[in-house]
């Protein structure tokens, strides 16, 4: 079975736990965690993300599409710690889905593939380093060590079955002879 039989698309409300708990409230700037309330704060019109503490302004609830664009605005990605951008985040799997044990219905992985925990929110050139190696502004990819990518070969590598070797003869290898000094 392959993980390309196995893969969903993540739903907008897991993508929302991954970025909430990668997201730092707007006044305070310590981590959301989970704890994160919409505030419209006037006289500006646009929302920021706050703790429940820390709210100055009216509170809303908005759509879930908003609720992400809103967020990537306020998290860091969790590869390089830069600012994420809008249209320019992916989600990655921790560990990667390559490397997870299928449960035994042979439905999803061991940990689930959408569970938040086990995801983070980085930026496009991040991501692509973690999953081909191929380092952010690099025309091609010169190695693939350490990336997923590398650890999945290898792990295909090990897991075929070794080719039969021919057994050493149990007799001594016999040399050339030698002529005798007389």
């Amino acid at each position: 079975m392959r993980v390309s039989d196995l893969r969903r698309r993540l739903t907008d409300k897991t993508k929302i736990v991954v970025l909430e708990r990668q997201a730092r409230c707007w006044v305070c700037g310590d981590p959301l965690m989970g704890d994160a309330v919409y505030s419209i704060r006037l006289p500006w019109p646009d929302t920021r993300i706050t703790h429940a503490c820390c709210c100055l302004g009216m509170v809303v609830e908005p759509k879930q599409r908003t609720r992400i664009e809103l967020l990537i605005g306020q998290c860091k990605c969790a590869g390089c710690g830069e600012s994420l951008r809008k249209g320019s985040v992916h989600f990655d799997h921790r560990p990667p889905l390559e490397q997870r044990k299928i449960n035994r219905q042979k439905t999803d992985f061991i940990p689930p593939q959408d569970n938040p925990q086990f995801l983070e929110a980085i930026d496009v050139p991040c991501h692509q380093f973690r999953t081909t190696g191929r380092k952010p502004g690099a025309e091609k990819t010169v190695t693939t060590l350490g990336s997923d990518v590398h650890v999945a070969a290898k792990l295909r590598r090990m897991s075929k079955p070794k080719k039969p070797t021919r057994p050493w003869p149990s007799r001594g290898i016999p040399s050339r002879p030698f002529r005798s000094s007389q």
